[in-house]
């Protein structure tokens, strides 16, 4: 029963490759999936390009927010201000700070998320070179074959001629002997 779905399984896996090997054939299925692949590499580029943009303005804005917090409380204790506007400062500040710490982890996802696009076309660049070598291996052993059929073709070809060049000599020096009998 295990060697029944094994060879399924490997039946199915030996369709695959050649419906892959059929679609790489095909000029165009490359330069679809070059193309593909460029433009994943365009779009993680720009992505990243974002996100750093992204990240400095955060940064630039959390600290400019920080500063500005940091300067209102300064400010209220310079004051004397109640005890109840510093807890509504401090709480701001503490909600700021929770903001901050949720904009870093947003960052740290997109930054993720890159880093995944990237793994996945170095795999697909993988795949595909490994199907190119593939069809070169077998174009190579094709070629090798086709080598050897002709190389075998024209040894049987040098033997037959050989063998009728000898039946023809044999002939000739029968017929050279019965003549000198005569």
């Amino acid at each position: 029963m295990e060697d029944l779905a094994r060879k399924i399984d490997v039946e199915k896996l030996i369709s695959y490759s050649d419906d892959l090997v059929e679609v790489l054939k095909n000029k165009k299925d490359i330069n679809n999936l070059t193309q593909c692949l460029d433009e994943a590499q365009i779009l993680q580029s720009s992505s990243q390009a974002d996100s750093t943009e992204v990240q400095n303005f955060l940064e630039a804005e959390n600290q400019k927010m920080i500063n500005s917090c940091k300067q209102k409380i300064d400010e209220t204790k310079s004051e004397l201000v109640a005890d109840a506007n510093l807890d509504s400062l401090q709480r701001e500040l503490e909600d700021e700070l929770q903001r901050e710490r949720l904009l870093q982890e947003e960052l740290r996802y997109v930054f993720n998320r890159c880093h995944f696009i990237e793994e996945v076309r170095d795999l697909e660049l993988q795949r595909v070179s490994i199907e190119v070598r593939k069809k070169i291996r077998k174009n190579l052993e094709n070629d090798e074959l086709r080598a050897h059929t002709l190389d075998t073709q024209v040894i049987q070809f040098h033997v037959v001629e050989y063998v009728q060049f000898r039946v023809i000599a044999n002939r000739n020096d029968q017929h050279k002997t019965v003549l000198t009998h005569i």
